[in-house]
């Protein structure tokens, strides 16, 4: 299974933000990037560092410094994104970087997968090569729907370990959960029988 890095993920979603800006010459701090993804600080100012080292990115000193996006994102592939953080581009070693150096593998000689994961493997940077910035981030998001109690749940747990951080602007008031939740219920089975005119003997 490939995965990415979590260095590679936020620079992603560092960029996303950025890109799907309305102002896009407007700039955002790391800070507030991090804060809007829960992302630590600290590490996305390395992500980002490396991204300016790299020509996609440009920052802005000042108290409104920041980050902007410095190339047009149909131009910059996620396979550059991924060389940038990743250490290897290769499904086995012997297809990598270091495959010119002295062969370790002990299967090398009577190896009968190295072609065909070869042709994978090309096939699989080639994907990544077509595909840009600008057409990932175009992809609509996939929202899941979370049941209100959930989310009151999630957001109770939050504040408690969190302070002040809470779910703004995912969750309904506290009426609105507990009139869905007994929408979702309905009618109890054991309510009360209305009393029945008559004598009571």
């Amino acid at each position: 299974m490939i995965r990415l890095s979590r260095k590679t993920e936020y620079a992603l979603l560092a960029l996303g933000f950025l890109h799907g800006r309305p102002d896009a010459a407007a700039s955002s701090s790391a800070r507030d990037i991090a804060a809007h993804f829960r992302i630590p600080p600290a590490i996305l100012a390395k992500v980002m560092q490396s991204l300016k080292q790299h020509g996609i990115v440009d920052s802005l000193k000042g108290v409104s410094g920041g980050y902007t996006v410095r190339r047009d994102l149909t131009d910059v592939s996620l396979h550059e994104i991924l060389g940038i953080f990743e250490n290897a581009e290769a499904l086995v070693d012997c297809l990598g970087p270091r495959s010119g150096g002295p062969v370790t593998c002990e299967q090398f000689d009577c190896c009968a997968i190295r072609d065909p994961i070869a042709a994978l493997n090309d096939a699989i940077q080639d994907q990544l090569r077509s595909m840009s910035l600008a057409r990932l981030f175009s992809t609509p998001a996939k929202q899941s729907r979370v049941p209100f109690s959930r989310l009151a749940t999630a957001d109770s747990r939050l504040r408690a370990s969190r302070g002040d951080f809470a779910l703004k602007g995912l969750l309904p008031d506290e009426h609105a959960v507990m009139a869905a939740a007994s929408e979702q219920s309905g009618p109890s089975d054991h309510a009360p029988s209305q009393p029945t005119s008559g004598a009571v003997t």
